[in-house]
């Protein structure tokens, strides 16, 4: 059971990552927060280098993909989700994994009905956070 969850887990957040890689910057935004959550939800410590690498990265790419001089693509996008992915298999317990599994199967769902795009231009908090840098 537990290899099916971390199966979904990593490609849901695979995925998740691809779904907001619309507007520079938003991905590694959504990234950052989603990060930030796990890191405060896990229960391993030992593995939360994964992150601390990929802030480094992002410190010198963030900027870039901020001002559209650079594009990350799927190929970027892709590994910043498998990354949120094997983290969450790797440090949280089975509950918190299958909460983290259903948030993105609701997601997921809801992307299939609604623009995350529309959703995020048409409230001021988001579109903020959204435009922030740009």
């Amino acid at each position: 059971m537990e290899i099916l969850v971390n199966t979904f887990i990593i490609a849901l957040f695979t995925n998740l990552i691809n779904l907001f890689d619309l507007r520079p910057g938003r991905s590694i935004k959504v990234f950052i927060i989603v990060s930030i959550i796990m890191l405060v939800t896990s229960v391993v410590k030992e593995y939360n280098f994964f992150f601390y690498s990929f802030y480094g990265v992002l410190i010198v790419y963030f900027p870039l993909d901020l001002k559209a001089k650079v594009m990350m693509g799927d190929v970027g996008s892709n590994v910043l989700g498998i990354t949120l992915g094997i983290y969450c298999i790797y440090t949280h317990n089975i509950i918190i994994k299958i909460v983290y599994l259903t948030l993105l199967i609701i997601i997921h769902l809801l992307a299939e009905k609604l623009s995350f795009s529309t959703i995020i231009d048409n409230n001021k908090i988001l579109k903020f956070i959204d435009k922030l840098g740009r």
